[in-house]
């Protein structure tokens, strides 16, 4: 598996076993610590147990905090949406959590029970509430009301969930159950299916927010989180799926709902029914919606584009099924157009980019284990790690010391590829643009993109013109332009001479301070007369006291390439301010047009308030004088927690 270089691998957590959707991940500050945690609900349990055919529901909601496992809340009821929102009274950074499960909405302040909706009663069918006022009175034995249920049970939607809880029971569980329920009066409650939040005064940030719920009975319900009361209702023809809201509920909104019918229905403030908005054609998997366009992904294979009028604009066609889409709401310098991006996972385990139906990016991208080479294997042994997953035996190969010749972040092997199924985009802890995916083994990765990083469309030509100079702002004629131009006119000979003495002046400090590089080796390109050309590259990464120095090694094109053998990587340091290992690396054979990439850890033993230099020379057996060198300094260290 490679990852692009567009991004930072944070975490690789091979042990987490997590197993959800994007609908029940989310990231925000529910502790009000000024940083986001991440909350997923964990099926785990639950899929394991039915596999067993055991017949407990377990479900859990677990809290993550930077790289830790912080806690965790467990649930009997699936959870089918969770979103964090704000309410009025709360602290100002600090968020709401509504966690839909079943039949209520449950509300948690800094994971502290507060509040639970509960979604209005329906009416039983007739048949199974008088097969139960039967068993009540004790005329209907448990196998004798199993039987009768399954006879009426052909339309399992129209059953309550006590009977189909009770049809899916293991035989020597039925009397237990039987006996708990058959005195309870029968009511028949619909479960969730989608949330999400929209704002309820404007769409400030001062502004609290109202809960949009979608029910199996197919109906939307906007809960006020401040008064809980319920302040609209509309029914839809079939049972919603996804919801996207904008706007205020007080001012105005938009609401968009995709059914299990294939079709997305637009609900808007002042209208009493729900209307057709675009026909689809295919289940939806997911939907998103931008300032130029609503994106919806498919189960035929496609992601389609709409206007914001409901016409269809575009269509992009994968070679794979797609598992989920999420939005990426990418917030950098680099960004200047605020483009809105999402994220697209296949089938065949890659993650890629995409600002509407132009490929940006490829996060993931699966490579088979038949083609990946042994010669690292060869050169040195870097720390294996065997871990067992729902797939077969994975080998999982760590990023090693003293060889690293690829861009491979992360290189593990499995029979088939490991896809993503669920994902989520925004502010984890302290960074801003976070990419936290789960993959169906129950792998969990967090992403970081780097500060660099710039996804242009792949596909598309830029429209302007070569050449095209803009207009220039031409200053006002003020009396300081004035001026200044009078004095640039009359005393131009002596404005040129200065010009050229300082041109004169740097031309000397470069030659001069190139001459010193060339004597003392220190230029990290080879001096002419080696007929080797290699190119040298060094950085450090980290904050300290801990770093990583990471050493770039790539042959120059010329017309005589060839392989060059018996290379070391030598490091010098002051030995009283850190410690390097190793020191002496040996490089493999380097082999033309290709990047070979070695790390060497360093540790701060000694605080220092100065900016140390660290030299690294690449050297040969037959040669005394370094091949060639670069130097880089050492940032100062923040000091230790510990």
């Amino acid at each position: 598996m490679t990852i692009s270089d567009s991004w930072l691998l944070a975490k690789h957590d091979l042990t987490v076993n997590l197993s959800t959707f994007s609908q029940c991940m989310c990231l925000g500050d529910i502790f009000d610590s000024s940083t986001n945690e991440l909350i997923v609900a964990d099926f785990s349990q639950y899929f394991k147990n039915i596999h067993s055919n055991l017949g407990g529901f377990e479900f859990k909601i677990k809290i993550f905090k930077g790289t830790k496992f912080i806690k965790e809340v467990p649930y009997f009821e699936a959870p089918s949406g969770i979103i964090p929102f704000k309410c009025k009274g709360n602290d100002k950074n600090c968020l709401d959590l509504a966690i839909a499960a079943g039949p209520f909405i449950y509300v948690y302040r800094k994971l502290s029970s507060y509040y639970k909706y509960t979604l209005p009663s329906l009416e039983p069918n007739l048949d199974e509430f008088k097969l139960w006022e039967q068993a009540r009175e004790g005329n209907l034995t448990p196998e004798e009301l199993r039987e009768k249920l399954k006879q009426i049970g052909s339309d399992m939607h129209k059953l309550t969930s006590r009977s189909i809880r009770y049809l899916q029971l293991p035989v020597n569980l039925l009397h237990q159950f039987f006996n708990t329920y058959r005195v309870i009066p029968l009511e028949k409650q619909t479960v969730v299916t989608c949330l999400t939040k929209m704002s309820k005064q404007h769409s400030g940030p001062n502004s609290w927010d109202c809960l949009t719920v979608g029910t199996e009975s197919c109906f939307i319900y906007i809960y006020d989180c401040v008064t809980h009361n319920n302040l609209c209702e509309v029914a839809l023809p079939s049972v919603p799926v996804h919801l996207n809201a904008i706007g205020s509920f007080d001012i105005d909104y938009h609401i968009l709902v995709t059914c299990r019918n294939g079709i997305i229905y637009s609900i808007k403030r002042g209208e009493a029914n729900a209307k057709v908005y675009v026909e689809t054609g295919s289940q939806i998997i997911g939907l998103l919606r931008t300032e130029k366009a609503v994106i919806v992904a498919c189960m035929d294979q496609t992601v389609k584009g709409f206007s914001l009028e409901g016409r269809p604009i575009w269509r992009v066609r994968h070679s794979c099924e797609i598992l989920t889409i999420a939005p990426m709401n990418f917030n950098s310098s680099n960004n200047r157009n605020h483009e809105i991006y999402y994220i697209i996972c296949l089938s065949d385990g890659s993650v890629q980019i995409y600002c509407d139906q132009h490929l940006c990016d490829k996060c993931i991208t699966w490579i088979p284990s038949t083609q990946n080479t042994t010669s690292e294997d060869n050169n040195s042994n870097p720390s294996n790690n065997i871990t067992s997953g729902n797939s077969g035996t994975i080998k999982v190969t760590e990023t090693g010391q003293n060889n690293n010749q690829s861009r491979k972040l992360i290189d593990y092997h499995l029979a088939k590829p490991d896809p993503i199924v669920a994902c989520c985009f925004g502010k984890y802890d302290r960074e801003i643009n976070t990419l936290i995916l789960v993959s169906q083994a129950g792998h969990m990765l967090i992403l970081i993109v780097k500060r660099t990083a710039n996804f242009i469309p792949m596909d598309v030509i830029s429209s302007r013109t070569i050449g095209k100079l803009d207009n220039l702002n031409i200053p006002k004629k003020s009396n300081l332009f004035m001026n200044l131009t009078t004095r640039e006119q009359l005393n131009a000979p002596q404005m040129y001479r200065q010009f050229v003495n300082d041109l004169r002046f740097l031309k000397r400090s470069i030659s001069s301070t190139f001459l010193n590089m060339l004597e003392n080796y220190s230029n990290p390109i080879p001096v002419s007369g080696y007929g080797d050309q290699i190119k040298l590259n060094v950085q450090v990464q980290g904050l300290g006291p801990e770093f990583t120095l990471i050493c770039e090694i790539v042959q120059i094109k010329s017309n005589t390439m060839s392989t060059l053998n018996g290379l070391y990587i030598l490091i010098l340091f002051n030995a009283s301010v850190y410690h390097v290992n190793p020191v002496l690396i040996p490089v493999a054979t380097i082999y033309p047009c290709f990047k070979y990439r070695y790390t060497s850890s360093i540790t701060l033993i000694h605080e220092t308030i100065n900016e140390e230099e660290i030299k690294v020379f690449v050297i040969n057996k037959q040669s005394s004088k370094p091949i060639i060198s670069s130097s880089v300094k050492m940032p100062i260290s923040e000091p230790s927690t510990e």
